[in-house]
């Protein structure tokens, strides 16, 4: 009876492992298919479990992303691409909002967090790594309206985390929208290149 049941838990993870692996692999045609692309096969063991895919391009700083395949709150985000060496993706300048912005658009999760939060200053945006200030550029790079931490009321949480957001106000873009942050979106991750 006991051989029994170890070799069913052994065929349903056996199952469960190639259709992992099967997706593993579309995802990572999906991927190849874009020629602006190129995936580092050498950290896919890194990616398999929680990422659904490493994008790495000289275009991006010297940096590898990796985007989560999991929603996790803004600081279990933070946590896990620590654990990792890495640290939440910031997107400072127009030209990296626009890579990842075009690596972002073949996927399905719409909303992502990036690494900025005004919990220390209501309506002051900081990056995580060094508290320098995000200039507010409304309509350019928020969503229209944002940020306007709503509902921000009390009892009710306050939007302090940064995410980045597909088509909130119909424009058919990414723009930043801020959060609460025990919200659970997927994330990136913002690994530098080993040389």
């Amino acid at each position: 009876m006991k051989t029994k049941k170890w070799r069913k838990g052994v065929r349903k993870a056996i199952l469960l492992t190639i259709l992992l692996a099967a997706l593993a692999f579309a995802i990572f045609r999906l991927f190849v298919a874009n020629k602006k692309v190129h995936v580092d096969s050498s950290k896919l063991s890194l990616v398999a479990k929680e990422f659904v895919i490493l994008l790495s391009d000289d275009s991006l700083n010297s940096s590898d992303y990796l985007l989560s395949s999991s929603m996790v709150t803004f600081a279990a985000a933070v946590n896990s691409c620590a654990s990792m060496s890495a640290s939440l993706a910031e997107t400072r300048t127009a030209r990296d909002r626009a890579d990842l912005a075009m690596r972002l658009s073949t996927l399905r999760p719409r909303a992502w967090w990036l690494a900025a939060s005004d919990r220390e200053e209501e309506g002051v945006f900081r990056w995580l790594s060094d508290g320098e200030r995000i200039q507010q550029e409304p309509g350019e790079v928020w969503s229209q309206g944002q940020p306007d931490n709503w509902p921000g009321q009390p009892g009710h949480p306050e939007e302090d985390c940064l995410s980045v957001v597909f088509d909130l106000d119909g424009r058919k873009k990414w723009r930043w929208n801020d959060l609460d942050c025990k919200t659970k979106l997927n994330y990136i991750c913002k690994m530098k290149k080993s040389t």
